[in-house]
């Protein structure tokens, strides 16, 4: 203890030794000084410069601008020694004075972006692109106004789209009536009979046309099968003026209780669900993948294209030849082979104004299913229940193709209508119709101008005529006076069985021109059969045409039937080729003619050279 005593006294000594050494050696010590220990032992007062300071109250502060990037580098500041923030965040300031914990991004989702917003920091999900159709009609969108999507099912399926949010309620453009929509009140005093073409009036859509069945003085039936319209929704109540349906009677109404749901657009996912209505890209055009096409040669592809066509009939103001009138649009079939089936006894119908193409008539396939029915047109040109006046409804650039051996019944073709007119018709096409006819065109509702035929290639076998034009005498109305230019085709038959039963030509009527085709394997090249109709409404011109040639023995390039009108044909550059005549000429008094027709032939009912 005594020595312990005595060391403690020593240092005590020693440190007011040095005390007194450091007073001897530098005197006061100013303010925020510490003693420093020196080279020589001894120790002397000093104050804190550089990067820290030291103050009168022993508070030691690093000075302003003394952290410097390659201090944090040097390993003297770790991340440990930083203050943490919350997950997912950085230290930065929003407003030039304060810093705070910011967050560097709110997307929890890969296909959402970011967007650093001044005053609010990094945003998410500001008019995103998303992978599909399918995933956008899982998310609540409600902060956008505009989306864009990669594909429809799936991100790269080719059908990616826009879409433009409406407000809530509004029904789409591309949700149509079901072919029989309403809960009827049938009214009463009507006239009993059936209506073709009778414009449905209310609601919140347009263009729906129907079939109407009037017994009994009531309306029991509404069809709008072909001609669906745009935009309505379930609910609606819709009428028909009494004009349209027999001039009389009262009191109907259709109340709406069934639609097609839209293909293209959607709903979200919000607490009330926001309608996306799809929009086509400045200076493009709906493609049939944007509304669900698969386009694989097996999923039925019907509805999804059908869907496409009636969306590009929409118009909110149809008075087409008035300065603000508008009616139609085209729809794209990329490459590729569609299956289509479809419901019973309904064709794919292209409605007016609408122009259907393909990248080719190699390229884009329609394929017919082989549950397709027997009597029913795989493609109607506009709607053929109107029974009046149809413009530019066109299908191009594509082929239609049926298996070889599916059955049809007589009359029934791969493309048919009975009302288009214009540019409406086929161009740039090829069919391969098994037991149908490649195209027919009937009757000329409301008095068709003309009828565009042309680059047609059509395959055929069976009874049907490869194409047809009008209809028989005893049917009614007739093409009298349409002007049909069928020009640049090739149309025969097989080289095997089942052969080609008919001729590739059946002119029924209508101021006819073919030209510049070839055919083969075929029992006929043209039939001319214009019957009951003046000189002036029934003319036919052949020119530069050339049949025959295989295994199906034909009778004659041009056949003129006995009950054709006498002096309504013409020829020129037609040659003797490998059918028995040039013309067989069965009209009263007619001689077939077996001379190569250089110039322009006339027969009344035999040849008169010009």
């Amino acid at each position: 203890m005594l020595i312990r005593k005595l060391l403690a006294g020593a240092l005590a000594l020693a440190l007011v030794s040095s005390l007194a050494s450091a007073q001897d050696t530098g005197g006061t010590m100013s303010s925020g000084q510490i003693m420093i220990g020196q080279s020589d032992g001894n120790v002397a007062p000093k104050s804190l410069s550089g990067d820290v300071t030291n103050d009168a109250a022993g508070v030691t502060a690093i000075g302003a601008n003394k952290v410097t990037t390659s201090k944090i580098l040097d390993g003297n500041v770790t991340n440990a020694k930083l203050a943490t923030g919350a997950a997912n965040t950085f230290k930065a300031s929003l407003n030039g004075s304060t810093t705070s914990d910011v967050a560097l991004t709110a997307c929890t989702l890969s296909y959402q972006v970011t967007k650093w917003v001044s005053g609010t920091g990094w945003q998410c999900g500001l008019n995103p692109v998303l992978p599909s159709r399918t995933i956008a009609a899982t998310l609540d969108l409600s902060a956008f106004s505009v989306i864009m999507t990669q594909g429809y099912a799936t991100a790269g399926d080719g059908g990616g789209a826009t879409f433009q949010k409406q407000a809530v309620g509004t029904s789409f453009i591309d949700q149509n009536l079901a072919s029989a929509p309403c809960t009827i009140a049938g009214g009463s005093a009507y006239t009993n009979g059936t209506y073709f073409g009778v414009p449905l009036t209310g609601g919140s859509g347009v263009l729906a046309y129907g079939v109407f069945t009037i017994a009994g003085g009531a309306v029991t039936a509404v069809d709008v099968t072909y001609s669906p319209g745009n935009k309505y929704k379930v609910g609606d109540v819709l009428s028909a003026s009494p004009a349209s349906i027999g001039g009389t009677g009262s009191g109907f109404t259709c109340t709406v209780n069934a639609i097609v749901t839209a293909k293209a657009s959607f709903n979200d996912s919000a607490s009330s669900p926001n309608p996306w209505q799809f929009v086509v890209d400045s200076g493009g055009m709906p493609n049939t993948k944007q509304f669900g096409a698969k386009i694989d040669g097996t999923t039925d592809d019907f509805a999804s294209i059908q869907s496409s066509l009636f969306f590009a009939n929409y118009s909110t103001n149809p008075a087409v030849g008035g300065v603000t009138g508008y009616w139609g649009g085209r729809v794209y079939q990329p490459k590729g082979a569609s299956n289509i089936c479809g419901p019973t006894n309904v064709s794919l119908v292209v409605p007016q104004g609408v122009n259907f193409m393909g990248a080719g008539n190699y390229a884009s396939i329609l394929g017919m299913c082989g549950t397709f029915f027997a009597a029913t047109h795989f493609v109607e040109l506009c709607d053929p229940n109107t029974h009046f006046a149809c413009f530019d409804a066109r299908i191009e650039a594509m082929g239609l193709i049926a298996n070889r051996t599916q059955a049809a019944n007589a009359n029934i073709a791969m493309v048919h209508s009975n009302n288009t007119q214009h540019s409406g018709g086929a161009t740039h096409i090829q069919i391969q119709a098994g037991n149908r006819g490649c195209f027919f065109y009937q009757k000329g509702y409301g008095g068709a101008s003309y009828v565009t035929i042309e680059d047609i290639e059509c395959g055929f076998n069976g009874s049907n005529y490869g194409i047809r034009i009008g209809d028989t005498t005893a049917s009614g109305m007739n093409v009298t006076g349409v002007v049909f230019d069928i020009n640049k085709f090739a149309v025969g038959g097989p080289s095997t069985a089942p052969l080609a039963a008919q001729a590739a030509f059946l002119v029924n009527g209508g101021l006819v021109q073919i030209r510049n085709g070839h055919g083969e394997q075929i029992p006929a090249g043209i039939v001319v059969d214009s019957q009951g109709g003046s000189l002036a409404a029934t003319m036919v011109k052949i020119s530069n045409v050339n049949f025959g040639s295989g295994t199906v023995t034909c009778t004659g390039q041009v056949q003129l039937n006995g009950t054709n009108t006498s002096g309504n044909i013409v020829m020129e550059m037609i040659p003797g080729a490998s059918c028995t005549n040039i013309v067989s000429n069965g009209m009263a008094g007619g001689v077939s003619y077996n001379t190569n027709i250089v110039q322009q032939v006339k027969f009344t009912p035999n040849a008169v050279t010009f």
